[in-house]
């Protein structure tokens, strides 16, 4: 046992030490020349960049690489990158033109393609297959728009080999050719990949006399050189102070558009709420302690509001309880919302002296039936009642009670439109952007109009359909955000933000807009008297002129108009202290019209209302469908850089 112990490490270790002897014996056949012709690669690549007085550049791109036939099979291309994003995210397009292309030293045939940044210069004939061995291309063309303009010196700050080569690059290197009589104040250089910092180069002076650097170290695919000389100002001719604004302003055509489109939607929006969107002159409120004459609970929220919702037909059905055309039957919280049943007394529509919205509402609501479960399965009545009732009250109220001015919003519109089509235009990726510009107008209207829902339930109190049509909105509005992130980067980040602001202007003066007539404001006053008695709490009604006493009687027959106006809870609140007045506990209080569960702790119109509406609306709802030779710059900053490959 002790030997077969003994002899399994001595195994172990043989075993290892044959491994590392392949290993050895690999890496030496790697290193030898026979791998190394295998592998397609750039041996060596130099550029000579010379600065006009124009301050355009001539660059000549020596590029001797390894082909096997693998990547490089009739050439190689390179990328060169013509777009940049300038300082306010806009595109700054910069000239690039191909002067002359060779092969081995002699003229060669290339084309370009198009690409999102720039242009791709494809080295080579399409029929046209190289022969395995080294190969040498000479690239030699014409940029503009690469010099950088400082206080106290020009800058050339220029990425010579690009940092996405898909071929390692033994050897790199670039000398710089001044115009004539300009000295050398700054230069720098960096390697490695993107927003690196390295410092694997040498730098100096060729014998010449021109700045000169070359690499020490190969540089994998995703590295490059990128390097930065400055000289005196006055060498290079300087764009003027007008040329700039201009050049600035064309970089950032998107900010520059979004901003006129914002202040010209300002413009014509306060000229179209100052000529109709305001309101007349508020008589002074005081207490009055009955509704107007033949003004609903729902007509009087249609009013106000200048505009239908859903709670008003709560409110509309509750007044049917009260005139005694139909109970109310609250069942146990099922998830936390309760389910509520609306059954007919018999008694016929003018007996209970319904309003015509309201025998409207109810004679579609209960169409062959006289039981209705308020609950999404029963959703086409619902909405078949609501919608005869929001169209009878708007027929009824808008244009004679109060206007909505929806015309006076098509020009807005109209330049949120073109807006999006301008910005589509100048962007750095018009066909993207053209097609997120299309895309975005209806989705973010669709979005506006779901969160303005959402917050017009928690406001109504209908916090379960809030609650609901919160989780409901969350992909709309992740798609949303999806959708300006991606519109950012076709066009600019402040022309995405200024979209924002262009959609949420129309919505805010979609309100804003709305103005009651004459008529209607004095109706208005009304109302907001009649609310300024329903909200006065019980600490305050001795305040109030000979207030009536809020009786069982009155505190029902007032409380629709209270779900109306938002005030069922001040309401409630001022019937409870009444009651304590009397020495009655309002625990025991229920309406006759109503059986639930909330009668074992008194009636609650607060807690009642919000469910009661929440119900409603979630019945209705579920149907809706810098500088770089100073050292600030990094690898594969500045002008030029792209990258290559083989064909």
């Amino acid at each position: 046992m002790t030997r077969r112990s003994g002899y399994a490490p001595r195994r172990a270790s043989a075993a290892l030490a044959c491994l590392c002897l392949a290993l050895v014996l690999a890496a030496c056949w790697i290193a030898t020349p026979a791998f190394a012709q295998k592998t397609e690669r750039i041996l060596d690549y130099h550029s000579v960049v010379q600065v006009q007085t124009d301050a355009s550049i001539v660059v000549t791109e020596t590029i001797t690489a390894m082909a096997q036939g693998k990547d490089i099979k009739r050439g190689i291309y390179r990328d060169f990158p013509t777009e940049y994003r300038g300082p306010l995210g806009g595109r700054e397009v910069r000239g690039f033109e191909v002067l002359s292309v060779r092969r081995d030293g002699k003229p060669e045939q290339w084309h370009t393609e198009s690409r999102n940044n720039g242009v791709r210069v494809y080295i080579g004939q399409k029929s046209v297959f190289l022969d395995p061995g080294e190969h040498t291309f000479t690239l030699t063309y014409r940029s503009t728009g690469q010099i950088g303009y400082f206080e106290k010196y020009d800058e050339l700050y220029w990425n010579v080999t690009g940092n996405f080569w898909k071929f390692t690059i033994l050897h790199a290197s670039c000398v710089v050719k001044l115009p004539k009589g300009a000295s050398v104040l700054q230069m720098a250089g960096y390697t490695g990949p993107v927003g690196a910092k390295g410092k694997d180069f040498l730098s100096g002076f060729d014998d010449n006399g021109d700045p000169k650097f070359e690499t020490t170290a190969p540089l994998p695919p995703g590295n490059g050189l990128t390097i930065a000389v400055s000289w005196p100002k006055g060498i290079v001719v300087e764009p003027s102070g007008t040329q700039k604004t201009l050049q600035t302003l064309r970089a950032n055509l998107p900010s520059v558009v979004i901003i006129l489109a914002i202040a010209a939607l300002l413009l014509y929006y306060y000229i179209a709420w100052t000529k109709v969107g305001r309101d007349p002159e508020k008589g002074t409120p005081f207490p009055r302690f009955h509704p107007p004459r033949g003004v609903s609970p729902a007509a009087a929220r249609t009013i106000m509001r200048m505009g239908y919702d859903n709670k008003a037909f709560a409110a509309a059905m509750v007044n049917l309880a009260v005139k005694g055309y139909v109970e109310i039957t609250q069942e146990e919280k099922i998830f936390g919302r309760s389910i509520f049943t609306l059954t007919r007394t018999g008694r016929l529509a003018n007996e209970c002296n319904l309003s015509k919205g309201e025998k409207l509402a109810a004679d579609a609501l209960f169409a062959g039936s006289n039981e209705i479960r308020i609950s999404p399965t029963n959703r086409t009545q619902i909405r078949r009642a609501n919608k005869r009732l929001s169209a009878f009250l708007q027929l009824e109220h808008e244009k004679i009670h109060f206007l909505t001015n929806k015309k006076w919003l098509i020009p807005g519109i109209l330049i949120t439109l073109a807006t999006l089509g301008l910005l589509a235009l100048t962007g750095r990726q018009p066909p993207v952007a053209g097609f997120l510009s299309i895309w975005l107008a209806g989705w973010t209207t669709g979005v506006t109009f779901l969160v303005l829902s959402v917050f017009k339930s928690f406001r109504s109190g209908s916090y379960g359909a809030g609650l609901f049509m919160s989780v409901f909105a969350i992909p709309f509005v992740a798609g949303e955000l999806f959708g300006l992130f991606a519109y950012a980067n076709a066009t600019s980040y402040p022309a995405a933000a200024g979209i924002i602001v262009l959609f949420l202007l129309n919505a805010m003066f979609y309100f804003l807009l709305k103005a009651p007539t004459m008529e209607g404001q004095a109706i208005m006053d009304e109302i907001e008297g009649y609310k300024l008695f329903l909200e006065t709490t019980e600490k305050d009604r001795l305040n109030v002129m000979n207030p009536p006493d809020v009786t069982p009687e009155v505190f029902e027959q007032n409380l629709p108009y209270a779900i109306a106006l938002d005030v069922e809870n001040e309401w409630s609140e001022r019937f409870e202290g009444q009651l304590e007045r009397m020495g009655q506990q309002s625990s025991g209080y229920s309406p006759a019209w109503y059986h639930g569960t909330s009668g074992m702790h008194g009636f609650g119109a607060g807690a009642f209302a919000g469910s009661f509406a929440s119900a409603f609306t979630s019945a209705v709802a579920t149907s809706s469908s810098t500088s770089g030779s100073g050292g600030g710059g990094s690898s594969g900053g500045g002008g030029g850089g792209g990258g290559g490959g083989g064909w």
